[in-house]
């Protein structure tokens, strides 16, 4: 019996997989993840490829997509088509090849790829298992013209529903509460929803067992109150202008901050050179410390407070209940990551961010609230934090492939 594993993003998608697939190894169960590095939007081959999975002691198959040259309208909408086809077929091939008991993806709203595996699986009874690790939304689903050459089914693909025939029997492993009710909100029953913890978690439990400092091992010394701000690829929700109009929001805010406390950038891993000189040329002078690589879960723990949007970067901090503030300028509930109970610590204004922010170094009620909302936050978004969130994954995949 064999299980694979096919993520789409792998910086969100890698790990929790990887830890899913040690420890059905473990159980002497065959589990590997099909490679199919040009999938994904963006390139993710510098930081996740086979040497990287050799490395990690991590079995795989690589698949690659052909893509054709991109081409002027309106041709460029035919050739995207029998690109699709044509890419489709030989990935089903590959798939009827290595003859999987059952397949494990991230989000079921993926890529039209990860559709057209869950509709071949469908087709074929083949279990589908989606872990999901964050509040995923709908993209990339456009309708078609009526008269448009494609058949019915391809056509189901391309217009994808967030629950529809291909996914009425998929199971979904999830990391807590909040997002199984994210799920049966877009459609999902109830019963197709499992909360198991997320097994990226079981590192978070492994790296609170040792005793070095891991971020001296990386080249870091913070000395002192520090704050993690965690950068997203923002300008692609919204644009460069917004990039650079939220840098100086934040910018004027750490001012009023007394002059001891630092804040450490660290980089999405998507951050392009432009958006990555882009915050070095706001956030400038001795308060500001830039990286890229570091042990996220160390970095947070010992930060006084970190700030962000909606990374998921961010769980790490409530996890190791460091508190968060959100930054949500244009009130967008959908970009939300607190609850009703939560809104305190949102930023919804540019002044709020100063005010906020200074509150919570000034302000002994305001901190302590800032504490509870983390553990609120925790009891809502995260499952058991005991290092099994990856043995209860592996339980749920054996259970549906019975």
């Amino acid at each position: 019996m064999k299980i694979l594993f096919v993520p789409y993003y792998y910086y969100l998608q890698y790990i929790p997989f990887k830890m899913t697939i040690k420890e059905l190894l473990g159980r002497g169960i065959d589990a590997e993840i099909l490679y199919i590095p040009n999938m994904a939007p963006k390139d993710e081959s510098q930081n996740y490829n086979p040497q990287r999975f050799i490395q990690d002691e991590v079995p795989f198959t690589i698949f690659w997509l052909r893509r054709f040259p991109k081409l002027a309208r309106p041709f460029s909408y035919l050739f995207q088509i029998v690109q699709f086809y044509r890419n489709a077929q030989r990935l089903l091939r590959t798939i009827k090849k290595i003859n999987p008991a059952a397949i494990v993806i991230g989000s079921h709203l993926g890529g039209v790829y990860i559709r057209v595996l869950q509709k071949y699986c469908y087709e074929r009874s083949i279990p589908i298992i989606s872990m999901w690790i964050t509040e995923d939304s709908l993209r990339n689903s456009m309708l078609m013209p009526r008269w448009f050459p494609v058949t019915k089914s391809v056509r189901n693909i391309i217009e994808w529903k967030p629950h529809n025939k291909y996914t009425q029997n998929n199971l979904f492993s999830v990391s807590g509460n909040a997002l199984k009710r994210h799920l049966v909100n877009m459609g999902i029953e109830k019963e197709q929803v499992i909360v198991t913890g997320n097994p990226a978690h079981d590192v978070i439990c492994d790296t609170f067992s040792e005793n070095r400092n891991i971020l001296l091992d990386q080249g870091l010394v913070m000395k002192g109150r520090y704050i993690v701000l965690l950068t997203e690829v923002i300008h692609e929700i919204y644009d460069l202008t917004y990039l650079n109009q939220l840098l100086e929001v934040l910018k004027d805010a750490f001012n009023l901050l007394p002059g001891d406390i630092k804040v450490v950038v660290k980089y999405h891993p998507r951050e392009t050179n432009e958006t990555k000189n882009i915050h070095k040329e706001k956030l400038h002078g001795s308060r500001y410390v830039f990286i890229e690589d570091i042990d996220l879960i160390t970095l947070s723990r010992d930060a006084a407070i970190s700030i962000g949007h909606f990374s998921k970067a961010l769980e790490s901090s409530f996890i190791v209940g460091t508190p968060v503030l959100s930054i949500n300028l244009f009130n967008n509930e959908a970009h939300s990551i607190y609850g009703y109970s939560g809104k305190l610590m949102e930023c919804v204004s540019p002044k709020e961010v100063s005010e906020k922010l200074l509150q919570f170094f000034e302000d002994e009620a305001f901190y302590n609230y800032a504490h509870t909302v983390t553990q609120e936050w925790c009891k809502d978004n995260v499952n058991k934090l005991d290092g099994k969130s990856a043995s209860r994954v592996a339980n749920v995949i054996l259970k549906h492939c019975l």
